[in-house]
């Protein structure tokens, strides 16, 4: 159970794997159900699982220095980049076993709709979910190599057949265009494929698209041509934006805010945040290095300081928040006055609740 792909270098050591993401209270009981074949396992991965951490498109740049998060890898997310680049994953978008099989046939498409058959090949009763991507051959404006536009799970009795049809409306086919600033459908032949996972394409139908002006100059995203984004130069990525990279570091002349963040109290005008943050820090690489990460210490470090308002289970209140802060930009006086103030306003406050309340 989890809420994630996870690295799993030890598959090899199982006959099986059975992922129940987070079921809640009833999950246990789903997944056992399933196991002792009490039921027919149908589900599909809505995400890729890479071999490793280091594979994914985002791990040359995230987490972002202090301030700014920079999305180089832009469309190529998940299966987008992993199939683009023809890169190995443990299991691929959209897959997922059962204890039957299915068989693909007849695809038929027009310019609203793809249908096709399929049948239950196995002995038992399941359902299987149909997936329909669409890629361009050849493409001016750069894309992934395929897109999820739809899908459809279709149940079947053993050596039942059903006729199944996935809709085509005009974002199946659009881009949006800088250019023209507005949504567009390149020219070109358009590959609709219908299978059971991004990487298990059974059925394939070419149509036709039209024309538009290519929104950049050719030549001048050759990361994003080929879907290599693991390792973007910060020019080609200021290109793509359009503008200069902003600063991606704090300012730390400025006064802290409710916004920032408690790793932000390395800078604080305050000694009294300094050695708040050398704590918190203490707490985390010492997890660290004993091999158990801690993640609530990670969560105190990175918290926004409005979280005081949010976590403390209705001790502190925005108005307290604020002259925390206050006194964390080194007005240490005038902001335990503020604190005092706020503490005797939210007192009479809730005074005046209960007195409500009993009436």
């Amino acid at each position: 159970s989890g809420g994630a792909p996870i690295e799993t270098p030890w598959i090899s050591c199982c006959k099986s794997l059975i992922h129940g993401y987070l079921g809640g209270q009833a999950g246990a009981g789903a997944m056992a159900d399933l196991l002792t074949g009490n039921a027919v396992p149908c589900g599909k991965l809505a995400e890729s699982w890479p071999m490793t951490l280091e594979d994914t498109p985002c791990a040359h740049y995230y987490p972002g220095r202090e301030k700014t998060a920079e999305y180089r890898e832009g469309i190529y997310v998940g299966y987008r980049y992993y199939d683009t680049v023809g890169k190995q994953v443990r299991f691929p978008f959209g897959f997922g076993l059962s204890y039957t099989s299915f068989e693909y046939a007849d695809l038929d498409v027009s310019d609203t709709e793809a249908t096709f058959r399929i049948t239950n090949t196995g002995d038992v009763p399941g359902a299987e979910i149909a997936q329909l991507y669409i890629s361009i051959e050849e493409p001016k404006v750069f894309r992934p190599i395929r897109e999820l536009k739809g899908f459809a799970k279709a149940f079947l009795q053993p050596g039942e057949s059903k006729t199944v049809s996935i809709l085509l409306d005009d974002k199946a086919f659009r881009y949006f265009n800088s250019a023209t600033n507005r949504w567009e459908r390149e020219a070109g032949s358009y590959r609709i494929e219908v299978g059971a996972s991004s990487r298990d394409v059974r059925l394939v139908k070419v149509i036709e698209g039209t024309n538009a002006p290519i929104p950049y100059m050719p030549g001048t995203l050759p990361s994003y041509a080929s879907g290599r984004i693991d390792a973007v130069e910060e020019e080609e990525f200021s290109r793509l934006l359009g503008y200069p990279l902003p600063d991606r570091r704090w300012d730390r002349t400025a006064p802290l805010t409710v916004n920032d963040t408690f790793v932000q109290l390395q800078y604080a005008p305050s000694w009294i945040g300094r050695q708040i943050f050398r704590l918190f820090q203490h707490q985390v690489d010492s997890a660290n290095s004993k091999g158990k990460p801690d993640l609530d210490a990670l969560f105190r470090l990175s918290m926004p300081f409005r979280g005081i308002a949010k976590m403390t289970g209705g001790i502190a209140d925005m108005a307290m928040t604020e002259a925390v802060v206050e006194i964390f930009n080194g007005h240490f006086f005038r902001g335990c006055g503020s604190f005092l103030k706020a503490w005797r306003r939210k007192g009479r406050e809730a005074k005046a609740f209960r007195k409500r309340g009993d009436a």
